[in-house]
């Protein structure tokens, strides 16, 4: 009697342990097989809910875990969308690769620069920084390691440690957080004229947004320093170099004059 209730049991569960499983039907096609109330007219809750995260985990999956999907919430630091582990590269690899685009409010700016791939860019702030105009500061000091035309985070980096306030062009960028997002910096001279390139498209959302907190660039009005923008160029220990959005040129200017405003940018 023991021995048959060991074959039966013993055979039951080599059954259950190979059988598919089937959700809303009698009959799985799959190894999991889950079917919608109606297909022609699903329910709102027809469909899977991969577990949803805002970061990934500080430890890393490992072998077991290759393969296992994740869906990012965008309320962290990765991008919005479904993440994959792969072991063999040790990485979280999106399932469908996010492509930017210029005038997308993004990254907690609008992003006015994309690479050909449209993964990477730049963000400018949706306001300029200080309430007007300011000083570059540092006037007088040789800053080391700021005479980059490409680089606006090294550059802004130097003018910080070299005692850049955090009244000055430098310094509001350096503590300026938006989106929770804290490595915004004082764009370089370069990246500030491709800011120029994409007025057609930024200025016409950043003033039809509808949100009074936001502004568009200023290319125009009756002083003589409108349009006026500082860079982290430096020029000179007296000079740094500024571009004037209302005629498209660049120029240096006084680090002690307080008329030129500040649009803080970050990379991504």
């Amino acid at each position: 009697m023991k021995f048959k209730f060991f074959v039966i049991t013993t055979l039951l569960c080599s059954f259950l342990l190979k059988a598919q499983v089937g959700i809303n039907t009698t009959s799985p096609k799959a190894s999991l097989d889950i079917e919608v109330s109606n297909s022609s007219s699903p329910n709102r809750d027809d469909g899977i809910l991969i577990p949803r995260i805002d970061n990934f985990s500080t430890i890393e999956p490992g072998p077991d875990q290759d393969g296992m999907l994740v869906f990012l919430t965008g309320n962290g630091t990765p991008a919005k969308g479904f993440y994959y582990w792969d072991t063999v590269s040790s990485k979280w690899i999106p399932l469908i690769k996010t492509r930017h685009y210029i005038g997308e409010l993004y990254g907690g700016g609008i992003v006015y620069y994309v690479d050909t791939d449209g993964e990477h860019g730049l963000i400018a702030s949706l306001s300029d920084l200080g309430g007007g105009p300011v000083a570059w500061g540092l006037y007088g000091v040789d800053v080391s390691n700021c005479e980059s035309y490409l680089d606006g985070a090294t550059n802004t980096a130097s003018i910080i440690t070299a005692g850049g306030q955090a009244g000055e062009a430098a310094g509001l960028c350096n503590n300026y957080v938006s989106g929770s997002f804290t490595d915004w910096y004082l764009p370089s001279l370069i990246e500030l004229r491709q800011m120029a390139t994409a007025l057609v498209t930024i200025n016409p959302i950043l003033k039809n947004d509808g949100n009074p907190l936001t502004n568009p660039i200023d290319v125009g009005g009756t002083s003589s320093t409108s349009g006026f923008y500082w860079s982290s160029t430096e020029a000179n220990p007296n000079y740094a170099k500024i571009h004037i959005f209302t005629s498209f040129d660049s120029n240096s200017q006084q680090k002690s004059q307080g008329n030129s405003r500040v649009r803080a940018v970050r990379s991504f």
